[in-house]
């Protein structure tokens, strides 16, 4: 029973841990010399555009990615200029949350295969298990997933598309929102200009 417990501890630690961690995927178009990039402008949000009807966003959370954004970029030695002049590329940003579930089993020999007698001896029976349920741990959770875009010149093209999701819930992470979405932004352009 103790075995059961210690394992039930640890599963719900990393579910925890896990929740604020952020999953980063990047692509881009490799035709591309990124080299010369040099200015950028956030993008116009339009009808066909994700970000037009992204969901959960509002404008403190569109004031902080945007914040981060500028600083990402800037650190990089990119210069912002006003919407409607020239730029080397665009910027566009959108929100996404889904609803998820994963399914754990934990088998009677707490993750053993069940036709192993683990070398004890004991003479037990096949699937006697220790007191642990084979029934499924099932966790429903919110995804949050933010995408950044990189567009071209014309503002026409996808060059460049990173993402960053992470799970809500599980506790209250820490350092304040701005200092989250700081974070987050820093990871999904983390490759961005691509090597």
């Amino acid at each position: 029973m103790r075995l059961a417990v210690i394992i039930i501890a640890f599963t719900t630690l990393l579910l925890n841990v896990g929740c604020h961690s952020v999953h980063v995927t990047s692509n881009w178009n490799p035709n591309v010399d990124f080299s010369g990039l040099k200015t950028w402008s956030f993008a116009q949000s339009t009808a066909d555009h994700p970000s037009a009807g992204s969901i959960n966003q509002d404008d403190f959370f569109n004031s902080r990615v945007e914040y981060a954004i500028k600083q990402n970029l800037s650190a990089k030695g990119f210069t912002q200029v006003p919407a409607g002049r020239p730029a080397s590329f665009h910027v566009r940003y959108h929100q996404v949350v889904n609803s998820e579930m994963s399914i754990a089993k934990l088998n009677s020999y707490a993750g053993y295969p069940d036709d192993m007698d683990m070398g004890m001896g004991t003479g037990a029976p096949r699937n006697s298990g220790f007191g642990l349920s084979e029934d499924p741990f099932v966790d429903h959770y919110m995804q949050d997933t933010l995408f950044i875009d990189i567009a071209n010149a014309n503002g026409s093209d996808l060059i460049w598309r990173g993402s960053g999701a992470t799970n809500r819930g599980g506790g209250k992470p820490s350092g304040s929102e701005q200092d989250q979405i700081d974070k987050r932004v820093d990871k999904i352009l983390a490759d961005f200009p691509p090597s």
